[in-house]
């Protein structure tokens, strides 16, 4: 849906912002209209970031926009779940471990790779975030370091943040 251009406006290809709903991976539906109003508002909208900005493990996002301000959609979901986040850090570098693939033990198709990337403009939140349902026992994670051995981390309560380093045990972060 396109806005009408205006005579001197500065930013002259306002258009609304659409979200879907993913429907367990058979069809995405549009659900712009019942969204509120940061998808009401005809903007310039140029990136899209996400991460979980509250710590509560529900991923949240950010909208940027040419025209306007930056919108902020947090997600309060995460407090209903059980949910494991994990920062990956290089222990040679001692920075976030990009592109290195991180699973769960014993969940099948259970499986994330650290990134930032995902939008024009906008870097995301590097952590790792699980959503675990029900499920309610400590975890097994498996970091498979780039050019190094796997390395499995035992014991991971659940509904935190850990952060994971290679060669030193975890360590809980509030």
């Amino acid at each position: 849906m396109s806005g009408q251009l205006q005579k001197g406006d500065p930013y002259p290809l306002k258009q609304r912002s659409q979200l879907f709903h993913n429907d367990r991976g058979r069809k995405f539906e549009d659900v712009s209209a019942s969204a509120g109003s940061p998808f009401a508002q005809l903007q310039v909208a140029r990136g899209a970031a996400t991460g979980d900005l509250d710590n509560d493990g529900a991923i949240d996002v950010e909208l940027f926009n040419n025209s306007g301000l930056v919108r902020i959609l947090l997600n309060d979901v995460g407090h209903r779940r059980h949910w494991l986040g994990l920062r990956i850090v290089d222990g040679q570098t001692k920075r976030d471990a990009v592109q290195t693939p991180v699973s769960l033990a014993g969940q099948r198709g259970a499986s994330r790779r650290v990134q930032t990337d995902g939008s024009y403009g906008a870097a995301s939140d590097p952590r790792v975030l699980f959503g675990l349902g029900s499920e309610s026992g400590a975890q097994t994670v498996r970091v498979q370091w780039l050019g190094r051995p796997a390395e499995d981390f035992r014991g991971l309560a659940l509904d935190r943040y850990w952060v994971l380093e290679s060669g030193k045990p975890p360590r809980a972060v509030q």
